[in-house]
Protein backbone atom coordinates (compact mmCIF):
# COMPACT_ATOMS: atom_id res chain seq x y z
CA UNK A 1 0.00 0.00 0.00
CA UNK A 2 3.22 2.15 1.10
CA UNK A 3 4.73 1.72 -2.62
CA UNK A 4 1.24 2.26 -4.52
CA UNK A 5 1.41 5.67 -2.74
CA UNK A 6 4.82 6.59 -3.65
CA UNK A 7 4.39 5.28 -7.11
CA UNK A 8 0.89 7.65 -7.29
CA UNK A 9 2.96 10.63 -5.67
CA UNK A 10 5.16 10.76 -8.43
CA UNK A 11 2.12 11.25 -10.81
CA UNK A 12 0.66 14.08 -9.06
CA UNK A 13 3.95 16.09 -9.02
CA UNK A 14 4.06 15.51 -12.43
CA UNK A 15 0.33 16.76 -13.16
CA UNK A 16 1.51 19.80 -10.88
CA UNK A 17 4.68 20.78 -12.97
CA UNK A 18 2.72 20.55 -16.42
CA UNK A 19 -0.12 22.30 -14.84
CA UNK A 20 2.86 24.95 -14.17
CA UNK A 21 4.38 24.98 -17.31
CA UNK A 22 0.90 25.63 -19.47
CA UNK A 23 0.32 28.51 -17.18
CA UNK A 24 4.13 29.74 -18.07
CA UNK A 25 3.05 29.14 -21.29
CA UNK A 26 0.37 30.82 -21.52
CA UNK A 27 1.86 34.03 -19.40
CA UNK A 28 4.69 34.13 -21.61
CA UNK A 29 2.09 34.07 -24.81
CA UNK A 30 0.61 37.17 -23.13
CA UNK A 31 3.74 38.72 -23.12
CA UNK A 32 4.79 38.02 -26.48
CA UNK A 33 1.36 39.27 -27.88
CA UNK A 34 2.05 42.96 -25.94
CA UNK A 35 5.65 43.15 -27.12
CA UNK A 36 4.92 42.07 -30.55
CA UNK A 37 2.26 45.13 -30.15
CA UNK A 38 4.69 47.23 -28.79
CA UNK A 39 7.52 46.74 -31.27
CA UNK A 40 4.99 47.48 -34.28
CA UNK A 41 3.57 50.69 -32.40
CA UNK A 42 7.22 51.87 -31.54
CA UNK A 43 7.47 52.44 -35.61
CA UNK A 44 4.27 54.62 -36.11
CA UNK A 45 5.45 57.97 -36.39
CA UNK A 46 7.04 57.06 -39.44
CA UNK A 47 3.86 56.97 -41.37
CA UNK A 48 4.26 60.84 -40.51
CA UNK A 49 7.24 60.82 -43.44
CA UNK A 50 4.91 59.67 -45.92
CA UNK A 51 1.28 61.31 -45.03
CA UNK A 52 0.19 64.76 -43.95
CA UNK A 53 -2.08 65.22 -40.74
CA UNK A 54 -2.70 68.40 -38.66
CA UNK A 55 0.13 68.76 -36.10
CA UNK A 56 -2.20 67.79 -33.24
CA UNK A 57 -1.79 64.18 -35.29
CA UNK A 58 1.99 63.92 -35.66
CA UNK A 59 2.42 65.33 -32.41
CA UNK A 60 0.08 62.11 -31.05
CA UNK A 61 2.21 59.65 -33.30
CA UNK A 62 4.93 60.78 -31.71
CA UNK A 63 3.30 60.09 -28.17
CA UNK A 64 2.88 56.83 -28.87
CA UNK A 65 5.78 55.74 -30.44
CA UNK A 66 7.58 57.17 -27.29
CA UNK A 67 5.04 55.43 -25.38
CA UNK A 68 5.77 52.10 -26.94
CA UNK A 69 9.70 52.19 -26.84
CA UNK A 70 9.17 53.16 -22.87
CA UNK A 71 6.84 50.09 -22.59
CA UNK A 72 9.76 47.68 -24.75
CA UNK A 73 12.62 48.79 -22.38
CA UNK A 74 9.53 48.28 -19.28
CA UNK A 75 9.27 44.42 -20.58
CA UNK A 76 12.98 44.20 -21.18
CA UNK A 77 13.49 45.12 -17.61
CA UNK A 78 11.00 42.93 -16.38
CA UNK A 79 12.44 39.80 -18.57
CA UNK A 80 16.03 40.63 -16.89
CA UNK A 81 14.62 40.61 -13.48
CA UNK A 82 12.39 37.55 -14.08
CA UNK A 83 13.99 34.59 -16.24
CA UNK A 84 10.84 32.67 -16.64
CA UNK A 85 9.76 35.99 -18.70
CA UNK A 86 10.25 34.91 -22.73
CA UNK A 87 8.38 37.10 -25.30
CA UNK A 88 10.23 35.12 -28.20
CA UNK A 89 7.30 32.43 -29.12
CA UNK A 90 3.93 33.10 -30.66
CA UNK A 91 1.49 31.03 -29.29
CA UNK A 92 -0.76 31.77 -31.86
CA UNK A 93 -2.21 29.19 -33.89
CA UNK A 94 -1.21 29.24 -37.86
CA UNK A 95 -4.85 30.27 -39.09
CA UNK A 96 -4.60 33.52 -36.20
CA UNK A 97 -1.23 34.57 -37.46
CA UNK A 98 -2.34 34.37 -41.21
CA UNK A 99 -5.54 36.31 -40.22
CA UNK A 100 -3.88 39.14 -38.46
CA UNK A 101 -1.60 39.54 -41.06
CA UNK A 102 -3.98 39.93 -43.37
CA UNK A 103 -5.56 43.06 -41.20
CA UNK A 104 -2.06 44.66 -40.82
CA UNK A 105 -1.72 44.24 -44.65
CA UNK A 106 -5.32 45.84 -44.99
CA UNK A 107 -4.96 48.90 -42.58
CA UNK A 108 -1.40 49.51 -44.14
CA UNK A 109 -3.21 49.68 -47.27
CA UNK A 110 -6.03 51.91 -46.00
CA UNK A 111 -3.54 54.16 -44.59
CA UNK A 112 -0.70 54.28 -47.17
CA UNK A 113 -2.61 54.65 -49.62
CA UNK A 114 -6.40 54.60 -49.49
CA UNK A 115 -6.92 57.49 -47.30
CA UNK A 116 -6.10 61.30 -47.42
CA UNK A 117 -6.79 64.31 -45.47
CA UNK A 118 -9.46 63.97 -42.45
CA UNK A 119 -10.14 60.13 -43.83
CA UNK A 120 -6.47 59.69 -43.33
CA UNK A 121 -6.05 61.25 -39.65
CA UNK A 122 -9.47 59.33 -38.55
CA UNK A 123 -8.17 56.28 -39.92
CA UNK A 124 -5.02 56.69 -37.50
CA UNK A 125 -6.78 57.64 -34.89
CA UNK A 126 -9.29 54.86 -35.34
CA UNK A 127 -6.28 52.03 -35.77
CA UNK A 128 -3.99 53.85 -32.64
CA UNK A 129 -7.69 53.24 -30.21
CA UNK A 130 -7.27 49.85 -31.33
CA UNK A 131 -4.26 49.12 -30.71
CA UNK A 132 -3.94 51.27 -27.32
CA UNK A 133 -6.72 49.93 -25.70
CA UNK A 134 -5.60 46.26 -26.39
CA UNK A 135 -2.11 47.08 -25.44
CA UNK A 136 -3.63 48.56 -22.22
CA UNK A 137 -5.83 45.14 -21.83
CA UNK A 138 -2.51 42.82 -22.65
CA UNK A 139 -0.97 44.16 -19.97
CA UNK A 140 -3.45 44.48 -17.22
CA UNK A 141 -4.46 40.85 -17.63
CA UNK A 142 -0.67 39.90 -17.33
CA UNK A 143 -0.59 41.90 -13.92
CA UNK A 144 -3.15 39.69 -12.60
CA UNK A 145 -0.84 36.84 -12.81
CA UNK A 146 1.91 38.90 -11.54
CA UNK A 147 3.06 39.82 -8.11
CA UNK A 148 5.03 43.12 -6.39
CA UNK A 149 7.32 45.05 -8.76
CA UNK A 150 6.07 43.73 -11.91
CA UNK A 151 2.47 43.89 -10.68
CA UNK A 152 2.83 47.76 -10.14
CA UNK A 153 4.95 48.33 -13.62
CA UNK A 154 2.18 46.68 -15.86
CA UNK A 155 -0.34 48.17 -14.06
CA UNK A 156 1.16 51.52 -14.65
CA UNK A 157 1.82 50.33 -18.42
CA UNK A 158 -2.17 49.57 -18.96
CA UNK A 159 -2.61 52.63 -16.93
CA UNK A 160 -0.47 54.92 -19.59
CA UNK A 161 -2.00 52.88 -22.82
CA UNK A 162 -5.51 53.77 -21.25
CA UNK A 163 -4.60 57.91 -21.60
CA UNK A 164 -3.90 57.19 -24.84
CA UNK A 165 -6.75 56.06 -25.65
CA UNK A 166 -8.58 59.05 -24.26
CA UNK A 167 -6.34 60.99 -26.36
CA UNK A 168 -6.95 59.26 -29.21
CA UNK A 169 -10.54 59.42 -28.84
CA UNK A 170 -10.67 63.52 -27.78
CA UNK A 171 -8.50 64.10 -31.17
CA UNK A 172 -11.23 62.17 -32.97
CA UNK A 173 -14.12 64.35 -31.78
CA UNK A 174 -11.84 67.45 -32.13
CA UNK A 175 -10.75 69.89 -35.74
CA UNK A 176 -7.64 68.29 -35.69
CA UNK A 177 -9.62 65.24 -36.99
CA UNK A 178 -12.32 67.07 -38.50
Amino acid sequence: MALAGLIACPGLVLASDQALSAEQRDRNGGYYLLHHLLDQEADVDKIMLLKNAPPAIGHFTKTISALATESLGTLDKLKATDRTIDFDQNPLPPIEIEVRKSIADDKQQQLLFGTTGPAFARALLVSQIEAANYAGHLAKVLARHESGDTRDALNRMSASWARQVEKASALMASPAAP
